[in-house]
């Protein structure tokens, strides 16, 4: 009997066996299935490096990454806080437009001119960066201006008494004030203070209802030993209406000359900050749009020069008091007979950085203009002329100090003779004083001048609005995916990744020619918003043999100049040129992006590297990047630039679509 029931249960065992082995298959199976399924259908990721450039070394961020939701039935979106200076990869993104928001953070430790208790404030509140889906995208994000603790700012209202407006050494403030020695009192420019009020504190006693306060001058760079400037300053009202006049009611000459929208733009670094290893520079710079004409309806001729209003401009960089005035005469005459209405309008940049090695410090003065809108319209045509004049002056700082003020005596000119009329630039003369730290900036004894024709013609109506302009095109003649990398003067990047992270630019086209396509479209770079900027060119071997390379480069001013490289293969590059030469940003050494970057395949080729010894890094040592010394050659960190300039967004535009292919 027990030996039947054994029997049973091994034949059981043997029927039970081969179903519960086809079951795991059908799981197994099933699971497999499901794996290559959700493989199939899963979309690639990529990479954000986010560098946090301008602070100390050993200083904390507050930076900010927002983007989409990272996962199917995800509630939340993206959000990542960064909290250290340098470079932080965020992997495994779902590719899409990322976010990236700046805070102001306190700083901690003593670094120079920077004291313990500063803040450090970001250029630009937000970034905008690009993820792709198997690339790694870059983007710089950093903090410009650093002010030391101490300041304490009183409203321009405030002030009751003042001794001397244009160098106070005593001020009475309404209220009881607990303001001790050493303290730097900020006040706006104004009415009772023209130049505004920059100043340490000797003394201080109240009388119960308001504080007298005994002065000495503070120097613009122990308050804030870093800063970016980008200021819109106000205009005395008298100084916004348009200034026609006439010059005598027989001479029928009405010229004018109206100034909106100034402001300054420029910036210091006095103390080494990570991802700035310029150690000195400051370049200062007004813009402004000048409308400007006359209307000639002269029955006998004749000529006329009148004094136009100033246009008195005040304003404040963070802590610090910025203000200045756009004179100059309006001059005109013109044969008779003539009846002609003739003027325009043009955005002007004028201004001056500092150049050479302390102590032997000296201003460059630098002009530029965009989006020039002139006519001309002749009803009797006759032989005239008229010069407006736009005499810039620009202070930073309490002037006794001496800390920065320029002087450039530019004009509009307008000329008409028989088959031409004509609007150009000029800057006739330069000076410019101060000091940057302890060392003074000198003017040069025969400063650089310009003349820029702005205008041709004798039409009766305003030409198009201007259209993107070429700044560079890239050719090669092979199959391999050759790149090319744009930065602005702040470290702003467009390449393959982000063809529109430069403002108001885009760079047209990430071309990847076919196999055996050597004949194929070139890369170009184009900018619409505010032409005429500095850049710098790099390219960059993503993948194939290499090849022989020529970039096509349209200078401000209309210069253009063509550099050829040869590229040996993947991973291979070169840092070619900036436009104008002699100025630009200094990219990373690692800059170059390639098939494989990502895994350490070529690790050989990355580094470690030295300027001028390794395929990624440009021999620029020996090259002057103005306004700031050449960046010492040897570390990687070693070749940012100074951020500078506006932090302002405009309008994208595309060009056109490109041809079927």
């Amino acid at each position: 009997m027990r030996s039947h029931t054994n029997s049973i249960r091994r034949s059981n065992r043997m029927f039970f066996l081969p179903l519960l082995l086809l079951g795991l298959g059908l799981l197994l199976s099933l699971s497999s299935d499901a794996a290559s399924a959700r493989g199939k259908h899963s979309k690639p990721r990529g990479t954000l490096v986010v560098k946090i450039a301008g602070l100390p070394s050993g200083s904390r961020s507050a930076v900010t990454v927002r983007g989409p939701k990272q996962h199917r039935g995800s509630r939340q979106a993206f959000k990542r806080t960064l909290s250290r200076t340098g470079s932080v990869a965020i992997e495994r993104l779902r590719p899409g437009r990322y976010r990236i928001n700046l805070s102001s953070t306190l700083l901690t430790k003593t670094t120079g001119g920077i004291s313990a208790g500063a803040r450090a404030y970001p250029v630009q509140s937000t970034y905008r960066a690009s993820v792709k889906p198997r690339k790694t995208s870059r983007k710089t994000v950093s903090y410009g201006t650093i002010v030391n603790p101490g300041v304490v700012s009183v409203p321009e209202d405030e002030v009751l008494i003042v001794n001397n407006p244009l160098d106070p050494n005593l001020v009475v403030l309404s209220g009881v004030r607990n303001l001790s020695a050493g303290v730097i009192l900020s006040i706006s420019p104004g009415g009772k203070l023209p130049l505004g009020l920059l100043a340490k504190v000797v003394s201080s006693a109240s009388d119960g209802a308001n504080t007298a306060v005994v002065l000495s001058p503070a120097n613009i760079y122990e308050v804030a030993p870093n800063l970016v400037l980008n200021s819109p300053v106000s205009v005395q009202p008298t100084s916004t209406s348009r200034s026609g006049v006439k010059c005598a009611a027989e001479n029928g000459i009405e010229p004018y000359k109206r100034i909106v929208n100034p402001y300054v733009t420029g910036g210091w670094n006095t103390v080494k900050v990570f991802g700035r290893e310029i150690s000195i520079g400051v370049t200062v710079d007004l813009n402004f749009t000048a409308e400007v004409g006359a209307n000639f309806t002269a029955a006998v001729g004749g000529s006329c020069s009148l004094s136009v209003p100033a246009v008195v401009f005040q304003g404040m960089a963070g802590p610090i008091p910025v203000y200045g005035s756009i004179t100059g005469e309006v001059v005109a005459g013109l044969s008779a007979g003539a009846r002609m209405n003739v003027g325009g309008s043009v955005k002007v940049k004028t201004g001056a950085s500092s150049a050479g090695l302390p102590p032997n410090l000296f201003w460059i003065p630098h002009g530029s203009f965009s989006s020039p809108r002139f006519n001309a319209d002749v009803e009797t045509f006759a032989t005239a002329l008229a010069s407006v004049g736009l005499k810039a002056n620009i202070g930073i700082g309490a002037a006794v100090a001496a800390n920065l003020h320029l002087s450039l005596n530019n004009s509009l000119d307008f000329g008409a003779k028989p088959g031409k009329c004509s609007w150009d630039l000029n800057l006739g003369s330069f000076s410019g004083g101060g000091t940057l730290l302890a060392w003074d900036i000198s003017t040069p004894e025969t400063p650089a001048l310009y003349s820029k024709n702005l205008w041709s013609g004798c039409s009766g109506s305003y030409p198009p609005e201007p259209g993107p302009t070429p700044r560079a095109k890239l050719d090669w003649d092979t199959d391999s995916d050759i790149d090319l990398y744009i930065w602005d003067e702040n470290g702003d990047q467009a390449y393959y990744a982000d063809l529109e992270g430069i403002w108001g630019s885009q760079l047209i086209n990430d071309v990847i020619p076919d196999d055996g396509e050597a004949d194929h479209y070139a890369e170009e770079f184009y900018e619409n918003e505010d032409p005429g900027r500095n850049y710098t060119y790099g390219v960059c071997v993503f993948n194939g043999d290499g090849g022989n390379v020529t970039l096509t480069v349209n200078d401000p001013g209309g210069g253009t100049r063509t550099i050829d490289r040869s590229l040996s293969g993947m991973g291979d590059n070169a840092v070619l040129t900036t436009s104008p030469e002699g100025q630009g940003f200094i990219p990373d050494w690692d800059w170059c992006q390639y098939s494989g970057w990502d895994s350490g395949e070529y690790e050989g080729r990355r580094g470690p590297a030295t300027a001028g010894s390794h395929p990624k890094v440009p021999n620029l040592s020996s090259a002057s990047f103005s306004p700031f010394e050449p960046a010492t050659a040897g570390s990687p960190d070693s070749q940012d630039d100074l951020t500078m300039g506006p932090s302002i967004t405009g309008q994208s535009w595309s060009p056109g679509a490109r041809p079927a292919r």
